[in-house]
């Protein structure tokens, strides 16, 4: 990834890891690569995110401001059932400076998601529709909660029109600075521009 991705001005590589890997000596390559983010995707790899062979990688992204892209629930597919959640509201507990970032803000499930946002101060959540559906979200439901939201696509594999995923978070009510934030500014924080 570092290598075929670093240097593009559009795409931001970044790594994985799966508890039954040399999690420390996987995390230190990543990182001596240049590679700013990593990407769990707990139905796909089928661990638990709470695996306790995870602490050298929620260690290391917690002291030095890694992401961390996360995909809950059961199905490879994306959606998330409410219970789901439990897990991320542990493992957000106990590495308190870790910034999570919850794919697809676990929808179906994002009235929940959204509660377990507002416990934490690091953890995030993205916007990426899941299939054919954007998140399901109304006028309202990101009040105070917007500097932790980003956008997301799913890009090139998107099935629905992008401009109908722009204009699902332009319709949610935010203010001009909001969706700045949600569009770019969140995600320039997290990961700064090279």
């Amino acid at each position: 990834m570092a290598e075929t991705w670093g240097s593009d001005a559009l795409v931001e590589p970044g790594g994985t890891v799966h508890p039954g890997d040399d999690v420390p000596a996987v995390v230190d390559e990543a990182l001596g690569h240049g590679l700013r983010l990593f990407k769990l995707h707990c139905a796909v790899g089928d661990f638990s995110l709470d695996d306790a062979r995870f602490a050298p990688l929620w260690s290391r992204v917690s002291d030095r401001g890694i992401p961390v892209v996360v995909h809950l629930g059961h199905s490879p597919t994306g959606p998330t059932d409410p219970e789901e959640l439990a897990v991320l509201d542990r493992v957000a507990t106990a590495w308190p400076e870790a910034r999570i970032v919850l794919a697809h803000l676990a929808a179906p499930s994002v009235q929940e998601a959204l509660a377990v946002l507002r416990r934490h101060h690091a953890l995030h959540a993205d916007l990426t529709p899941v299939l054919f559906h954007p998140v399901p979200l109304g006028p309202g439901d990101l009040a105070g909660v917007a500097d932790k939201i980003l956008f997301g696509s799913d890009l090139p594999s998107l099935g629905i029109p992008f401009a109908d995923v722009v204009a699902h978070v332009r319709g949610l009510g935010l203010t001009a600075e909001e969706e700045q934030a949600v569009f770019s500014d969140n995600a320039d924080r997290l990961v700064p521009p090279r």
